[in-house]
């Protein structure tokens, strides 16, 4: 056997939890309630047994266990009457058939089921697929009607580990880590109405994923804990130590919106939320923003959440707020002080509370003026890392704040050269002799051509005539 892949299967074989093995209860009942999940064993003395099921999921070893518990003896009449039901809503256990798919279909095969929660005048159902072993995803559907009678529907979606309970050898229960249940093989006909009125609702009919379903899964899978083998990092599942990246890896960042980003020897690895491998050949570069971009050969795309290169990415709203008082530069007693205002709770109920931390900059003797890298003296949500600092014979550089009053550094020394802020927090460089370049990427300028940042890099051109790419941590991508 090959030595990679028989280390690959012993660590797999250390890191996977114990299969959850099928639950079987044997049941002696009359009648089966499916929306309480209660069994009915009537007596010959008009009284009945109620039994309900017991469970328990251990998080330790990722167990579950089951077991049939009796709730006592009662009038089965006065019982349904107080629960507003009659002998109507439930079913003989002895006429529940086994289903066509049996409860030992393979569980890794995709199964579908829309299932409403209850009877009557109820606005909302649940559907659940089985995607593998260890989980179901779980959709919670509630049905609105409009003014003009249409129907629309919203949908959250929920992944759990779950376990197969099979009552009698004749229908199965799956259950999950909030003691949640959903039934399959069962005949029984379940009824939608949404603000009174009936909606007929049609299983899928497939056991096979659609499209929509395969990018649901692909943007939305629970993600677990990374770990560390032999020096190489993999992922696992969340509530699962089924492994979803093998440890094969330098670093791996899973924080990155639809997809996970991986690098080995440097090079860069893109995966979806559920650890299939993004198929892009020969990715150089990966750059993840409110939407992913990157550099497959020389040319810079999108990535849409389903894995294709595009030109064009659906935008994406973010909601922020500014201070209401902006940080200032002004000149006080020979200095040049930054005021920075710091607002509290309070600020924004009666205006007043807030206070001002002051640096004193530079003397005015050393420089003509200071601004922001927005070319302003007044911002607000500007970093003051990097000021903007004009000698008084006209050059310009730029200045870090020191942690004491007066004691500032210069990472760019003033020259004959004018910037150009950028949102990223950039500016750009451009000095008298036509070169261009992005502070603080790069220390001075180095480029005879650099375009504007899209989709995370930024075209350029060496004096030598070499074109490539540059990345917004600075790297250079020059043209294969």
């Amino acid at each position: 056997m090959n030595k990679t892949l028989l280390i690959l299967l012993l660590i797999v074989g250390s890191l996977s939890a114990k299969a959850q093995q099928t639950l079987h209860i044997t049941v002696d009942a009359t009648y089966f309630d499916p929306a309480s999940l209660k069994f009915y064993k009537v007596k010959e003395n008009g009284t009945c047994l109620v039994y309900g099921i017991d469970t328990h999921f251990d998080y330790d070893n990722m167990q579950f266990t089951a077991n049939l518990s009796a709730a006592g003896t009662v009038n089965l009449e006065e019982y349904l009457k107080m629960q507003d039901k009659t002998i109507r809503d439930l079913v003989l256990l002895s006429e529940i058939k086994k289903g066509k798919a049996g409860y030992n279909k393979k569980i890794e095969q995709l199964t579908y089921r829309t299932l409403p929660q209850t009877n009557g005048n109820n606005n909302s159902f649940q559907s659940f697929t089985v995607i593998n072993p260890d989980y179901l995803l779980v959709n919670n559907v509630r049905g609105t009607k409009d003014d003009n009678g249409n129907y629309n529907y919203h949908d959250d979606t929920d992944y759990k580990r779950y376990a197969l309970i099979v009552i009698n050898k004749r229908f199965t229960l799956y259950v999950d880590q909030q003691r949640d249940f959903h039934i399959v093989n069962y005949a029984g006909n379940f009824d939608l109405y949404i603000d009174g009125e009936y909606q007929k609702m049609q299983d899928s009919g497939s056991s096979q994923p659609s499209e929509k379903f395969t990018a649901l899964i692909r943007r939305t899978y629970p993600i677990g804990e990374k770990f560390t083998e032999k020096g190489k990092t993999g992922l696992t599942a969340d509530f699962s130590n089924t492994i979803l990246i093998a440890p094969q890896y330098d670093s791996l960042f899973t924080e990155m919106g639809y997809f996970i980003t991986a690098y080995k020897k440097k090079r860069p690895y893109l995966f979806y939320r559920n650890g299939k491998a993004v198929e892009l050949k020969n990715l150089r570069a990966v750059y993840n923003g409110y939407n992913t971009a990157v550099l497959v050969d020389n040319h810079i795309s999108w990535l849409s959440p389903d894995g294709v290169l595009t030109d064009r990415v659906e935008p994406q709203i973010v909601c922020g707020a500014y201070d209401i008082r902006p940080d200032s530069i002004q000149i006080q007693n020979g200095y040049f002080i930054l005021k920075q205002y710091n607002t509290g709770e309070e600020f924004y109920r009666n205006y007043k509370d807030y206070n001002i931390t002051e640096y004193n900059l530079a003397p005015v003797t050393a420089f003509k003026q200071i601004y922001f890298i927005n070319g302003s003296t007044a911002a607000n949500d500007i970093s003051y890392r990097y000021l903007i600092a004009e000698t008084h014979d006209g050059k310009k550089g730029i200045i870090t704040p020191g942690l004491s009053n007066g004691a500032y550094t210069v990472p760019l020394a003033p020259d004959y050269q004018n910037f150009t802020y950028l949102y990223t927090d950039f500016v750009r460089i451009d000095n008298q002799n036509g070169l261009s370049g992005y502070f603080p990427l790069n220390k001075n300028a180095k480029y005879t051509a650099l375009d504007t940042f899209n989709k995370g890099f930024a075209r350029f051109t060496l004096p030598n005539g070499k074109q490539g790419w540059l990345s917004l941590d600075g790297k250079e991508y020059l043209d294969e």
